[in-house]
């Protein structure tokens, strides 16, 4: 009688190409944050928010308490994989704590680079618990002035209903995401802050390694209102069965002007995005997009899988002034 063993061989040969966090499932889970804002995990699989890792019981052991070894990235890189956590969690989990009135930390993902050294909210690092290489391929920024990507959003403007408006890039990305050989753009369009000119010249960057808005509630910062023909644009440049394609990520259009006082969350209070970091944060050798988003009295970062032509949310974090 044969016996054959290719089934093992190919679950063996597997095992050795899948990358070091799938292989440790739920024992050593990434965890992570960017410019000391907790985002979430990933455990067994699926994306877990802030608040379920830091609140529910079946997450209890994965909970950051402080303590955790971690790496800190910046844009172009690894800055240092001899960083501490140091998450202000309460000393009791939210469910124990509960009766108490105490509830855990769930915003914060602050970190220790020796004796001297703290990073936290304005410090614009990623940083991750896990033991796998977050960036595994690096990102260029390129000059924004290039005729043909502002075609392209000129474009984009143009199928959104803003027909001749200037298309002013802040950002041009370019990274090859999920490790084919062929790299992808991104793209930042937006003429609602102008942090070049003036009073807002300290208050918004979209450069590497600084954060997008350095103070909240600042009353140069974004408007309360939008004004017909503003705009802020996060697209995504791909190449799709031999195809490029134009995929929106995240999109601010005022066709119109808003009413004072307009809901946030509505689309009609206008939002600045900015391409914050680009890397894999579940280590299955695909990165992810981490975005920073401004509003007039908060900020904002959010997280971004993409799977072919589709780009999906799947983490958010953020602050807001009172």
């Amino acid at each position: 009688m044969q016996v054959t063993r290719l089934p093992l061989l190919a679950s063996l040969l597997t095992m050795l190409l899948l990358p070091s966090a799938a292989l440790a499932g739920s024992d050593t889970p990434p965890r992570f944050g960017f410019d000391g804002v907790l985002l979430g995990a990933f455990i067994d699989g699926k994306w877990v928010t802030n608040e379920d890792l830091q609140e529910k019981e079946r997450y209890h052991q994965h909970r950051i308490w402080g303590g955790h070894d971690c790496k800190v990235y910046r844009f172009a890189g690894l800055e240092t994989d001899l960083a501490t956590v140091t998450a202000d969690a309460m000393d009791q989990h939210g469910e124990e704590s509960e009766e108490k009135g105490q509830g855990p930390e769930f915003h914060t993902m602050n970190v220790q680079i020796g004796p001297d050294r703290s990073l936290g909210l304005g410090d614009a690092r990623l940083t991750i618990i896990g033991d796998f290489e977050a960036m595994p391929r690096k990102a260029q920024v390129l000059p924004p002035n290039n005729a043909t990507y502002k075609k392209i959003v000129a474009d984009t403007l143009a199928s959104l209903g803003l027909r001749g408006v200037d298309p002013k890039i802040v950002q041009l990305i370019r990274v090859d995401l999920d490790g084919d050989g062929t790299d992808e753009v991104l793209i930042a369009a937006q003429n609602i802050v102008f942090p070049d000119d003036g009073a807002q010249a300290e208050l918004f960057s979209f450069a590497p390694d600084e954060p997008l808005l350095h103070e909240l509630q600042n009353p140069n910062g974004v408007d309360r209102s939008a004004r017909a023909g503003q705009y802020s644009l996060l697209l995504l440049r791909k190449v799709v069965q031999g195809q490029a394609q134009t995929i929106p990520i995240a999109r601010f259009i005022a066709t119109k002007n808003s009413p004072l006082g307009a809901d946030t969350f509505t689309g009609t209070v206008p939002w600045v995005y900015k391409i914050a970091c680009i890397a894999d944060l579940n280590g299955d050798g695909v990165m992810e997009i981490v975005t920073a988003e401004a509003f007039f009295n908060g900020l904002w970062y959010r997280v971004y899988e993409v799977q072919g032509q589709s780009v999906r949310k799947v983490l958010e974090n953020g602050l807001t002034a009172d």
